[in-house]
This record gives C-alpha cells, structure tokens and sequence, in this order.
C-alpha cells in the first residue's frame, strides 16, 4: 500500500471512529442486555449495526502493520426475519455482498422484538487503533478489507451462556392459574437472545386465614395463593342472644333465655356477673322475689383458631301481678292494692283519699306504662297516666351477604326486650365474567364465561385448532 493509500485510509478510519463515538458507548455495557430491549434505530445498515454493537478490544495481526496490534472489534447478533442466517442464502457482508465477494443477496433483516429473531450468528468488524485500517485482521485480499461492512460470523457454542429463569403466574379461574416460565440462552460476545418460554396451568397454591369481624358477628375465611394473588373469603355466622326476661314473681326461679345462631363449627362460651368486669359465673342468675335485676355478659366465640368477644347486659323483671291491678283479693280490677292480707278491706272503708306517687312502670315493647299513686291514709292504690306500649326496636346484622353459592342471612334483635327474628335471604344470581382463549395450533379457541364468586363455567364459541405453522432451520457443520 502506498503512503498516499494508507494516509487516506487512516483518515477516514478516524472519521468513522469520531462519529460512531455516541452510538459506540451507548452500545457498550458491563453485564448482558437483551437486544430486543435495548435495539437502536439509525439510517443506513451499518450504522444500526454500530450503534448496537458490543465493542471490546483486543489483539491481532494487522496485515498493514504487519506486527500485533490492538483493534476495536464491533460484534452485533444477526437477526432476521425468518430466524436463519443469511449465510444460507450465500450472503456474508452487511451490504448483502455474498461469498464469492461479488454478487448481491438479501440480509433479511429486520427489528429484534417485532419481526426478526436471532439466527446464531453475530456481525463483525475490526478497526486497527495503530494503522486505522477496517477489518485488516482477516488478510488483505478479502472482500471487507479496508471497507466499512461487517461480516459475518458464527455464535461458537462455547459462548453460549443460560439466561436465569423467570416465573409469573396469572389467575384463569377459581381453581387455577397460568404458569408462565421465561429463560433462554445467549451469546456472551454480541449478546444475541433465543428465548423459551413455557406455558402450564397449576391448581391454587392456597394459604388460609381466620379472620374476626365482631360488628357484622361473623368470622371470615379468606383462602390466598401465594403465586398468583387469587383470594376467595367465605363467612361463618357467629351470634348467640342474651334475652331479657319479663314476668311475674310466682315463686319459681326466672333467668335470662339464650338463643345460639351461629354456624357449625363456632364454639360458644358465655359468662355472668354483677358487674362488666367480673364475668365469672358459667350461668346465669335466677331470681325469684319481684323487682329489676341486671345480668352482665361476655360471650366468646372460637373458630379455626381466632377468638372475638362480646359484652352486654340483660335484665331480670319480675312484677308482683302480670299487670299491676288487685292483689289483695277484693275482685276490683281497678283497685290496685298489692297487700295480700288486706283481705279486700281497703274497699270497703270511705276514705277522702290523700294520694301520693307510688312508684312508675316504664312501657315495654308490648306492655302499657303507668304511675301508681297511694293514699297515705287508707293504702288504696290507683293507676294512672297510661302511655302506649312501645313496639319493637330493631337492630338489623348482616351476618352473612346472599351469593350464588349460599343463602344469606339477616340478625335483628329488639334493643329493649331482646327478641330476635332471623331472616333468610335468597342465592343471588352468578356474576359471570366473559372472556376469549385464542385459537393455537395444539388446542381449539373458545369463550369462557366464569362466575367471579364461585368458579361456574360455561365454554361457548368453540373454534377449530390453527394449523402447525413451521420454520425451517439449517445448522451449518462446523468443524
């Protein structure tokens, strides 16, 4: 090579190497990246090849220095439409110049990701630092000799290093999921990437919890996979009443009633006091002399492991008569007196009566209110001021909400007598979610149509299975 020749060669070996400056270090990386990833646009065939290149450099023999030296080696995968080298077609440079150095072919190239893959071998060019001469390192007489082309190369096995597994999971229905196994392999030189990626449905991996909601008296059973984030929840009633008892003092013994609705499975335990704190008695108190008597409470219930506890109070009340008119046997159903060995005396003597408030019965839910007054002089008793019995005041608990799988269940409780009244609610209907599962070429198409509460479904719309749709591929022998 004349002086002239070389001058002009190192020239533009460093004009080339100033503007790919950007390209190349952006390009330039310590640990693997995906092609497909990171892949760089640019006008012109090579120029796309530099600015994705991987570029190390390393020694050989530079025919023009005619000794060792260092070079800028570029290394970019090839990838192509069909997923094979343009080797097959015979075409070995990036401008589609094949074997022979003279005819023209068709690279086949595409983007990484979108419409190529890669084939098993990487583009390649070298830039002597010492001379500037391209691709001096494979002799002088070639066809990439002193040009700006890559060549093409062969992706040795030796290279090839295990991309690390990737696991995702995704819900498909009720019962299961979709397992989806990412890895692969790629060349530690350029980099280049064949992807596998595997497709399995496995059954929820459910991991269950008790879970205590004391104001809707209930427990929760909550079932989670642990691969997918797939929950279901199912309730379990937990409520027994504490009923106040009112009545009258006939000499037996009266006590509260208590009435279990919780679901099988919950374990009950209820204890009496005097006082909130002191709930120590496993049953309740009986009375047998009239008046009002208060009975404190805490239930515990149990179920799967977790505990909740409720507290309150009921009352004892017993009356001398069921409705506070004669006791004293003079047959006057007016004439209110309560003293049993009056023997109807206190009718029967004229008096002017000196009255005075005796005591006051409260209403009840079913009862009238009244005062009583007593005359000072001869004990006859009046009733008076009526007021209206009050009725029922109801507190509705939503034990367990209606779905397509149980009925549900309404707790209402009287907050002044404690009367109770369970209301049954009917299933609700299935809410189904509807979507397509595509066609492939080992199983048909179909709709699913799947309820979110229970897992119902229906497959409708079956379409027939694709046809294979199969690639050739050659591996060239080596040596």
């Amino acid at each position: 090579m004349t002086m002239k020749k070389r001058i002009l060669s190192l020239l533009l070996a460093l004009a080339l190497c100033a503007g790919m400056i950007p390209a190349a270090s952006a390009a330039q990386v310590n640990s693997y990246h995906d092609p497909a990833e990171h892949w760089l646009s640019a006008v012109g065939r090579t120029n796309e090849l530099d600015a994705n290149a991987v570029v190390t450099r390393e020694t050989f023999n530079c025919v023009d220095c005619g000794k060792p030296t260092s070079f800028e080696i570029f290394r970019t995968p090839e990838y192509t439409r069909d997923g094979r080298t343009a080797l097959n077609r015979n075409v070995k440079y990036s401008d589609g110049t094949c074997i022979d150095g003279e005819s023209v072919g068709n690279v086949n190239d595409g983007t990484p990701g979108k419409d190529a893959y890669y084939t098993g071998y990487h583009w390649t060019k070298a830039v002597c630092e010492n001379c500037g001469t391209l691709n001096s390192n494979m002799g002088g007489t070639g066809y990439a000799y002193g040009r700006n082309v890559y060549w093409l190369y062969d992706c040795a096995a030796e290279f090839t290093e295990t991309l690390p597994e990737s696991v995702t999971y995704e819900y498909a229905d009720s019962r299961y999921h979709t397992k989806t196994t990412t890895g692969g392999t790629y060349c530690c030189f350029c980099y280049g990437t064949n992807h596998e990626r595997k497709t399995e449905t496995e059954r929820h991996d459910l991991d269950g919890t008790v879970l205590t909601q004391l104001a809707n008296q209930r427990f929760v059973e909550v079932e989670a996979c642990a691969d997918c984030g797939y929950t279901r929840s199912e309730y379990v009633a937990a409520k027994s009443v504490v009923a106040s008892y009112y009545g009258v003092a006939d000499g037996q013994p009266h006590t509260l009633s208590v009435t279990d609705l919780s679901d099988g499975g919950v374990s009950t335990a209820i204890r009496y006091g005097g006082s909130a704190e002191s709930c120590t008695m496993t049953s309740a108190p009986n009375y047998t002399e009239a008046g009002q008597y208060t009975v404190y409470y805490q239930i515990t219930y149990s179920y799967g492991g977790e505990r909740m506890t409720e507290n309150g109070a009921a009352y004892v009340w017993l009356r001398e008569t069921a409705d506070g008119s004669c006791g004293c046997g003079c047959g006057d159903p007016d004439c209110g007196c309560q003293d049993k060995n009056c023997g109807g005396n206190c009718c029967n003597q004229p008096c002017a009566h000196n009255f005075t408030l005796l005591d006051s019965t409260a209403p009840t839910c079913y009862t009238l209110g009244y005062d009583r007054y007593l005359c000072v002089d001869c004990g006859k008793i009046e009733k008076r001021d009526y007021e209206a019995a009050l009725g029922h005041a109801w507190q509705g608990v939503v034990v367990r909400e209606a779905d397509c799988e149980t009925d549900g269940k309404l707790l209402e409780i009287c907050n002044r007598c404690g009367e109770v009244k369970v209301t049954e609610t009917p299933r609700g209907e299935h809410e189904y979610e509807t979507y397509p599962v595509a066609a492939t070429c080992t199983s048909p198409g179909y709709t699913v149509s799947e309820c979110a509460v229970c897992g119902d479904r229906h497959i409708t719309d079956i379409t027939a299975a694709l046809p294979h749709d199969y690639v050739s591929s050659v591996t060239p022998a080596t040596c």
